[in-house]
């Protein structure tokens, strides 16, 4: 993967929207709705004066994520999503050629924020870095391209022995989107209700359907 000689980088614009949307999200949010009664975790919806929404959702192993259209009546509320590209690694180099090192620094692509923890793969040598940064002496690179792995993400970096800094911008694997589909919640007095179904998986017999359950989030505009 090549990088771009920049100084500073260049984002996607939906990426430009979703950060800007992390930072001052509750100054426009006109209500929250959030599930109650909820067990360690919990799902929420802040809906904005312009018909837009947020979904989010906080659990064990990352987060969740949704952005949409939504239409409140009388009896409901009626969510649409939109879709939304996951966003492609981003890499970006400083040049200076007096340096005998190039630096290698990880960063989440949503919110620029350092990832601290990686591996660096450059010819029979491997680097962990612990606090993230990399350093690689120039000497040292007998051919012209490294591996990060980060998580499950395996990233090959074009090298150029001109540059000192190399910045690397990647989707965190922890947030997943909803990035299509309809949700519809039901009003009954105060509280709005989700219902859906889905099916056990069967242990005894993975090729055989599971039992079919049912489950209800409720929530309340808080």
């Amino acid at each position: 993967m090549e990088f771009e000689r920049l100084e500073h980088p260049s984002y996607m614009k939906h990426l430009l929207i979703l950060s800007f949307i992390f930072t001052i999200q509750w100054s426009f949010a006109q209500d929250t709705l959030r599930e109650i009664n909820s067990v360690m975790y919990g799902r929420y919806y802040i809906l904005k004066e312009d018909g837009q929404f947020e979904f989010h959702f906080n659990h064990c192993t990352g987060q969740t994520l949704a952005f949409g259209k939504y239409k409140k009546r009388k009896s409901s509320i009626l969510f649409e999503y939109d879709s939304i590209p996951e966003p492609n690694t981003k890499i970006t180099g400083l040049e200076d050629v007096i340096n005998d090192t190039i630096e290698i620094r990880l960063f989440n692509i949503i919110d620029s924020a350092k990832i601290e923890f990686f591996e660096i793969n450059y010819g029979n040598q491997k680097w962990t870095a612990f606090d993230g940064t990399g350093l690689i002496p120039k000497s040292n690179l007998h051919q012209d391209s490294i591996q990060i792995k980060y998580f499950n993400q395996t990233i090959n970096v074009s090298v150029d022995n001109h540059y000192s800094i190399v910045n690397i911008y990647v989707f965190p694997p922890y947030i997943s989107y909803v990035s299509s589909g309809i949700t519809k919640l039901k009003r009954k007095n105060n509280f709005y209700y989700h219902k859906i179904k889905f099916r056990d998986i069967n242990e005894d017999k993975p090729w055989r359907k599971g039992k079919l359950q049912k489950k209800t989030y409720k929530y309340k505009i808080k």
